[in-house]
């Protein structure tokens, strides 16, 4: 009895492995293909917090690109039906996206040269860390 329960429990680990493989892996396909999108547009001209919200909404808006997200969204087990969820759920999408593309980086020095949207990115950004932690998502962690 006690192997049945732990081959069930090893299995029930096993899975969770897999989903954040799939997470990981679709997060990957995400990144490559929003990145493709940013390095199309000029990052060299992207110089607001309206201008890379509107090139991430331009680049994010493929049905191709909505499919990837829901996937990794279902994958990662996030819970996307709060909208304040969602928003922090994307904000650590761009964190990522920003670590992993150079086009994306390009957009981040730009803004950077501007403290007035440096204020806004900042303003953001607190407005994100001051929600309360159950309508924060659950991000899946590297096994």
């Amino acid at each position: 009895m006690f192997f049945i329960a732990a081959c069930f429990m090893f299995s029930l680990q096993s899975q969770a492995q897999v989903d954040s493989v799939k997470a990981e892996k679709i997060q990957g396909q995400l990144i490559d293909s929003i990145c493709g999108c940013i390095t199309k547009s000029d990052p060299s001209k992207i110089k607001t917090v309206e201008d890379i919200q509107n090139t991430m909404v331009q680049c994010g808006s493929s049905p191709q690109i909505q499919i990837l997200f829901m996937q990794y969204a279902l994958a990662a087990g996030i819970d996307l039906t709060n909208p304040e969820n969602l928003q922090t759920v994307m904000q650590s999408f761009s964190m990522n996206l920003a670590m992993k593309c150079p086009a994306m980086m390009t957009i981040m020095m730009n803004i950077s040269k501007d403290p007035a949207q440096m204020q806004k990115v900042m303003d953001q950004y607190n407005k994100t860390e001051t929600m309360p932690a159950e309508s924060k998502p659950v991000v899946p962690q590297k096994n």
